[in-house]
């Protein structure tokens, strides 16, 4: 008979599927040289090994065949095969990993060395300023290696729109050279090219090697990766094996947008800087068959312009771009994965900040949600910059994104040189935002055996009591990420190549801060718990009783940033909430702009009837936290407010669990409220202990603490 997650006896010594993951790149990671030179591992080193990392509190492992002759050595898959049934007999839970380092989807390099035209493209655009009458001469630029679409205009750049340009495309020759004579006034030509992205600084192993990443717009450079990684490990790994692995880890995929600090040697040929945008060959026919137009004359909008129709086309192109990425690289692995009887998961690259999540996944939210685990990396950051930067986001996001799908775990790749407190007080951060599985690089050096020990013991308790169950929060908040591929325009670091938009820099840095940002801080450190919501859980969502269902979640209120644009049919299933008895709170001023002048009218309509109805309501962004208190978000309540408590709600075996905790390093003394009448246990996960609660309701947290309250069975 197994023993229920609140037995006293789990509590203390949580079982291994809730520990820590260590990250292990190669059971050869164990070899101990000897004087003649390094061997390959044996059964005795790597049982050695895994014991010690069991002594410390893990409870398995991430773990990959070795990066020596990767992918291509039998006696290392020997020693994986190895590693496997000594885990295996410990009874430790595993997962692999996916690449030889990182950004997943080059296998180290093999897809590319067997197939170079599957090397990472870009759009790049490059822009010449023309005083005419003139007679212009452009070549093709040398690291390009296809004219795309070549146009001229006159006036502000900032206001142009498509029946302004002139196109050109009929004067570029067969080498792509540009032939025109330019009218009389000044003008600025834009040559779009395709170009084979620069050679960047890759993790490889335990080194960086100088080689060119991938393109994963391209679904045949996925099937490649698959069938050089995926399928090689299906074949190395014996049955009774294979069913013992848990998930599958990539790490950091991303498209190429951007050029990054030291992505080029000071010695690489390759100087030219201009801003360019993810791109594949049969983009525009794509692109012709989900929208319906030409892509090629409009392509300007991509770079330029702060008109409403270039809003529109931008939208439409990220979209399209978003589809091609997440079908054909998570998609395909996803499909792989079904089949073979394993779960898909990891983490992806520039997940922090909206703008870098338009420039490399399009849509976080469709990357993550194709994810059976997704994930996050927190890379040495304290819980004191966690909560005052993007740390806490990056977790939120990841965490309402499972709420959304039903994935009943979230990791984080976690590292650094941080306390045992400090530790602590991140991992209380980031299961209060829903991640409740460490993937763990932690080094062996900061901390002593037995505070390692603690660390990990206390992370399995949180696991245990709150995967699973159903997640309880009143309030949702739009991810606004069709606002942010309206405004978002590619950059590069060489000024002269830019095409200024000075008003979208900023619109941009408002979305991605505290128009996006501020508010879901502000609720969450006033006691209010929410999810961070995709149009596209709108548009799926059930509305009963009054409340917003997606999945297990069921909302009252929906939270509408500050954000200009929307789409239509998530604002008319919005609308129909509020006919059912739902609020809408829309941040200082609701959105304006659709996804076409239509959907423009559209959403206007439906955002006006909302208004008029009482059931959408405009806030200013200081009064949420009161403005969703009154509403009904009442949850958890503070006897004296503190900004530094945070908790989660779940509902885990017919019983009512509250995490709450301390976020700063000070102690602090509390009294909480709760809806849910008790009475609760409390839980201390600090020392594995329970008891009752006091009489009085107040509980003392130390520095960075966290407790459970746990209410009777239902």
């Amino acid at each position: 008979m197994s023993l229920s997650r609140f037995d006293l006896s789990s509590f203390i010594n949580p079982p291994n599927p809730y520990r820590p993951l260590r990250m292990v790149h190669g059971f050869d990671k164990f070899d101990k040289p000897l004087p003649n030179g390094p061997h390959f591992v044996g059964e005795t080193e790597i049982e050695e090994g895994l014991d010690r990392f069991l002594a410390l509190g893990y409870g398995g492992a991430v773990v990959n065949v070795g990066f020596r002759d990767y992918l291509e050595s039998e006696p290392q898959w020997e020693v994986y095969r190895r590693g496997l049934r000594a885990a295996i007999r410990r009874d430790m839970v595993l997962w692999w990993y996916d690449e030889k380092g990182y950004p997943s989807g080059t296998a180290g390099g093999l897809v590319t060395r067997g197939h170079p035209e599957f090397a990472s493209l870009g759009l790049a655009c490059y822009h010449i300023r023309v005083h005419g009458p003139a007679e212009v001469v452009f070549p093709r630029p040398a690291s390009c290696r296809a004219s795309v679409w070549v146009g001229a205009v006159q006036g502000d750049l900032r206001q142009a729109c498509r029946r302004q340009f002139l196109d050109l495309q009929e004067h570029v020759d067969a080498a792509g050279t540009l032939h025109w004579s330019a009218p009389v006034g000044d003008w600025t030509v834009l040559y779009l090219a395709e170009r084979v992205n620069p050679a960047k600084m890759i993790v490889s192993g335990d080194k960086e090697e100088l080689r060119h990443y991938v393109n994963l717009l391209d679904p045949n450079v996925t099937a490649e990766f698959i069938r050089i990684t995926h399928e090689a490990y299906y074949r190395e790994t014996p049955p009774e094996l294979w069913k013992r692995f848990r998930a599958i880890f990539t790490d950091e995929p991303a498209l190429e947008s951007a050029y990054g600090a030291g992505t080029l040697p000071a010695d690489h040929p390759d100087k030219d800087h201009p801003p360019f945008v993810p791109w594949v060959g049969t983009f525009p026919d794509t692109f012709l068959k989900a929208k319906g137009y030409d892509l090629r004359p409009s392509l300007y909008a991509i770079f330029c312009s702060e008109t409403e129709e270039a809003g529109y086309i931008r939208q439409d192109f990220y979209e399209v771009m978003t589809q091609l990425y997440v079908n054909g690289y998570f998609g395909q692995i996803a499909t792989w994965c079904k089949a073979h009887g394993i779960a898909s998961s990891g983490h992806v690259l520039n997940e922090e900040w909206l703008g870098t999540q338009v420039a490399c996944h399009g849509d976080l939210f469709a990357a993550l949600r194709r994810l059976d685990v997704p994930g996050i990396d927190l890379l040495g950051v304290d819980p004191v910059s966690m909560l005052n930067g993007l740390g806490f986001m990056t977790a939120k996001q990841a965490g309402s994104v499972a709420h959304l799908t039903g994935a009943e775990e979230v990791h984080c790749e976690s590292s650094g040189r941080l306390s045992l407190a400090e530790r602590i007080g991140q991992g209380n951060l980031l299961n209060v935002m829903g991640v409740n599985q460490i993937t763990s690089y932690w080094g062996l050096d900061v901390i002593d055996e037995a505070q390692y020990r603690a660390y990990n013991d206390y992370m399995g308790r949180l696991a245990l009591l709150l995967r699973g169950g159903r997640h309880v929060c009143d309030v949702a908040l739009l991810y606004p990420i069709r606002a942010a591929w309206s405004t978002f325009v590619p950059h590069s670091p060489l000024a002269s190549a830019n095409i200024d938009s000075p008003a979208f820099n900023t619109r941009l840095d408002q979305l991605g801060g505290p128009v996006y940002v501020q508010p879901v801080r502000d609720l969450i450190q006033s006691q209010i718990d929410l999810d961070i919501i995709d149009e596209q859980a709108i548009l799926d969502a059930r509305i009963e009783e009054g409340r917003l269902c997606v999945a297990q979640e069921r909302y009252r209120i929906v939270v509408i940033p500050g954000a200009d644009t929307m789409g239509a049919a998530a604002a008319e299933k919005l609308a129909e909430f509020g006919r059912a008895g739902g609020i809408v709170f829309f941040i200082d001023q609701p959105p304006i702009c659709g996804e076409s002048p239509a959907g423009s009218l559209r959403l206007q309509h439906a955002i006006a009837s909302l208004l008029a109805s009482g059931a959408g309501r405009k806030v200013a962004l200081d009064q949420i936290p009161q403005a969703a208190r009154a509403a009904g978000a009442d949850d958890l309540t503070l006897a004296t407010p503190d900004r530094e408590v945070l908790f989660t709600h779940r509902q885990v075996e017919g019983r009512d669990v509250y995490f709450v905790i301390n976020a700063a390093a000070t102690a602090r003394r509390i009294c909480p409220r709760l809806r849910v009448p008790g009475p609760y246990d409390l839980y201390r996960p600090l020392n594995g202990t329970t008891g009752n609660m006091s009489i009085t309701g107040e509980i003392h947290l130390e520095g960075f603490e966290g407790v459970f309250l746990v209410g009777g069975r239902k």
